[in-house]
């Protein structure tokens, strides 16, 4: 075994620390020291028994913005654990892969989800807009979710698709957009 390789693997076994600060400085490290070079062991903590170990291992994966990452990240989002589930939509939008497009859509869609797919969409920035565009037509929920991070993403068509909300029969919505297109022009 490598050098490094032996850091990585004890950087993952305090992934499971009781000490949060313990646990939370490996996460640290192995995002700011190994990157895709932990790929390999980190793919390995999808069946931990752990739940605080699955999601630092896809916080680190997320990070990495290795493509090889997604699908594990993919599969998490429908882990028994909430939490687990809820940094995993998250995870997906700090990877930056754009196929992460609709299992975020789906996920925003649902109650127990929406927080964290609406953090992933956030975090996968104007690539987005699009799906977001998409879900203006959902139920009311995820189409205020969506309004509002379409005002903070920008992209390819969101000044219009908000422009066509200011006369929705919901003052919620039309208000929303509102602010939504206040806030692309503070944001240009």
């Amino acid at each position: 075994m490598k050098d490094f390789e032996r850091r990585i693997a004890k950087h993952i076994a305090n992934l499971g620390s009781e000490s949060q600060e313990v646990a939370k400085r490996a996460e640290g490290n192995l995002i700011r020291h190994y990157g895709c070079r932990a790929f390999e062991q980190m793919v390995l903590l999808e069946s931990d028994p752990n739940p605080q170990v699955r999601l630092r291992a896809a916080w680190v994966l997320g990070y990495s913005h290795d493509p090889r990452a997604f699908e594990m990240i993919v599969r998490l989002t429908s882990d028994p654990d909430p939490s687990v589930r809820y940094d995993c939509a998250i995870a997906l939008g700090i990877l930056g892969d754009q196929r992460a497009i609709p299992i975020l859509s789906t996920l925003m869609t649902q109650a127990d989800n929406g927080g964290a797919a609406a953090m992933g969409f956030v975090r996968l920035g104007s690539v987005a807009a699009p799906g977001l565009i998409d879900l203006l037509g959902s139920n009311r929920q995820t189409r205020l979710l969506a309004i509002h991070i379409l005002g903070t993403i920008g992209g390819d068509g969101v000044e219009e698709a908000l422009k066509g909300l200011l006369d929705d029969p919901e003052s919620a919505i039309r208000e929303t957009a509102k602010d939504a297109l206040e806030e692309l022009k503070l944001g240009r």
